[in-house]
C-alpha cells in the first residue's frame, strides 16, 4: 500500500515538473519572438541594388548624393522605372515604415511628382501604392520621404518599385537609398500617409428625381499640373489647358447606385475661347470600356465671371465600384482658364 501512495506521489511530481518544463518553453518561445521583434534589423537598399531600371532610368555618379551615385528617373513618361526585390526571409512579422531619400530638379513646388509602391507578385496585388507631391520633395538636397506603411509578414515574393508621372511637377528625379524601418527602432513612424479609399461593395440608395454632388474636395486622386484653388472662399478644380491627360479622378460608386443620370457640371470659363475645349468621361475598369464621354468645345461654352451650369447629357451607371469620373482638357490651350466647383448627377431612371 505504501509503496502505491509513493508511486502516485512520483508521477504527480513528474506531472507537474513537466508542466512547469512546458509553460517554460512557451514563455521561451514567446520570449524569442518577442526578441526577433525587438531586434528586427533595418532592409536598407542602395541604388546600385537595383534589380531594374527601364524608362530611361540610369545609375549615375553624384558626389551629392551619401553613396557618391544615385539613380536618375527622368519623368517624362507615364511607367515603372526603378524596382528592388524584397525576401520574405529580411522581415519580420513587424510593421515597417517604408521611406525613400530622394532630390529633384522641380517644375512646380505643387503637383504630382512620381508613384512608388509594393508590388507582391504572387498575389498580383499592390501591398503600398501611393502618389508622392512636389512639396515633399527637396529641391536640392537629399532628404527622407515617408512613403507608407507595410506589416513584414505580408511580404512574401514582391518589390518595391518608383514609377513615373505623366505629366509631372518634377523633371528628373534623383534616389540615393531606401528603407524599412521597423516599429522598434526609433526612427519609426506609424500611419505616414492617408489610408486608401475604401471603395463600397454596395452602392447608396439613390432613388428616382434623387441628386448627387461630387464636389472638389471629393477628388481621389489630382494630376500635375491640375489644381485645387480656392476661388470665392470655395475650393475648386482649376484643369490645366495644356494637356490631354485625365486631371482628376472621382470614384463613383461610393456616391452613385446603378442607373440612368442627368449629368451637369458648375462650371467658370475665361477666353480666348480659340477651340476644342473640355472632356467629361466616365470609365469602368470592369467592362474596359467608357460609360460616358462627352467633348464640349469651349466655343459653346459662355465666358462668365460667375460659375454657371453646363448641361453634360445622359450617364449610364453600372455595377462597378472600381469605375471613376475624370476631367481634361484636349491640350490645346484653346482656353485661359476653367475652374470647376461641383459636378450633379440626378436620377432619372
Amino acid at each position: 500500500m505504501e509503496i502505491k501512495k509513493t508511486i502516485v506521489v512520483l508521477l504527480a511530481i513528474f506531472s507537474l515538473l513537466s508542466g512547469c518544463s512546458e509553460k517554460d518553453q512557451s514563455k521561451s518561445t514567446s520570449k524569442e519572438r518577442d526578441t526577433s521583434a525587438l531586434s528586427a534589423m533595418i532592409p536598407h537598399f542602395k541604388p546600385q541594388d537595383y534589380t531594374k531600371l527601364e524608362a530611361g532610368a540610369e545609375l549615375i555618379d553624384d558626389e551629392s548624393a551619401p553613396y557618391a551615385v544615385a539613380i536618375k528617373i527622368p519623368l517624362n513618361a507615364h511607367s515603372w522605372a526603378a524596382q528592388w526585390s524584397l525576401d520574405s526571409a529580411n522581415f519580420c512579422d513587424v510593421d515597417y515604415l517604408i521611406r525613400i531619400r530622394v532630390k529633384a530638379n522641380k517644375i512646380s513646388d505643387e503637383g504630382s511628382a512620381f508613384s512608388c509602391g509594393i508590388f507582391s507578385v504572387n498575389s498580383k496585388t499592390a501591398l503600398l501604392k501611393q502618389i508622392i507631391d512636389s512639396s515633399e520633395i527637396s529641391g536640392a538636397d537629399y532628404k527622407w520621404i515617408n512613403c507608407g506603411n507595410v506589416n513584414g509578414a505580408t511580404i512574401d515574393s514582391a518589390y518595391f518599385y518608383i514609377a513615373q508621372l505623366s505629366p509631372s511637377a518634377i523633371e528628373d528625379l534623383y534616389v540615393s537609398d531606401i528603407e524599412f524601418v521597423p516599429e522598434s527602432s526609433p526612427s519609426y513612424r506609424a500611419k505616414v500617409r492617408k489610408a486608401p479609399m475604401i471603395l463600397s461593395k454596395v452602392p447608396p440608395k439613390v432613388d428616382i428625381g434623387d441628386v448627387v454632388e461630387l464636389r472638389v474636395p471629393d477628388v481621389k486622386q489630382l494630376l500635375y499640373p491640375a489644381q485645387k484653388i480656392l476661388d470665392d472662399n470655395s475650393q475648386v478644380l482649376s484643369v490645366s489647358p495644356d494637356t490631354n491627360y485625365w486631371s482628376t479622378k472621382w470614384h463613383i460608386f461610393n456616391h452613385l447606385a446603378p442607373g440612368k443620370y442627368s449629368v451637369r457640371a458648375l462650371i467658370k470659363l475665361k477666353g480666348p475661347r480659340k477651340g476644342r475645349g473640355i472632356r467629361f468621361g466616365i470609365y469602368s475598369p470592369k467592362l474596359k470600356k467608357a460609360l460616358f464621354d462627352r467633348e464640349i468645345p469651349v466655343t459653346q461654352i459662355p465666358v462668365s465671371q460667375k460659375y454657371q451650369w453646363l448641361n453634360l447629357g445622359l450617364a449610364s451607371i453600372v455595377n462597378d465600384n472600381s469605375s471613376y469620373m475624370f476631367v481634361c482638357s484636349l491640350g490645346d490651350n484653346s482656353f485661359d482658364l476653367f475652374l470647376i466647383k461641383t459636378i450633379e448627377f440626378t436620377r432619372i431612371q
